[in-house]
């Protein structure tokens, strides 16, 4: 796990993982960050499949449990792991696959 990312988590796990995908494009692979953010972001998915704006679990004070855009970026950065050769849980991207269908407008769109 990644201590001291708190708020924001997906989205800072998603910065992270483009950062270690462009420097192993530059010859520099950062394989062992990458594999703590793919650990990070499956402890993290919420039990609609999808990830929110933090990792406080049960506080929708301000933003609901599951935000697309959180969740865009942690599939995103899960992408971009299993580019890199990190072994992602297939449940995970089931359940993340799942969400996507349960939202969907019959014309497509995401909400």
């Amino acid at each position: 796990m990644l201590p001291g990312l708190q708020m924001d988590r997906a989205f800072a796990m998603a910065a992270v993982a483009l950062y270690c995908a462009e420097k192993s494009g530059r010859g520099s692979p950062d394989v062992a960050l990458l594999e703590l953010i793919a650990e990070q972001i499956e402890a993290d998915q919420n039990v609609e499949g999808g990830w929110g704006h933090d990792a406080i679990p049960d506080d929708e004070s301000v933003y609901p449990a599951t935000l697309i855009a959180a969740t865009n970026s942690a599939a995103f950065a899960l992408g971009l792991c299993v580019r890199h050769g990190i072994e992602v849980d297939p449940g995970v991207i089931e359940r993340v696959l799942a969400l996507y269908r349960r939202v969907q407008a019959p014309s497509g769109a995401m909400p």
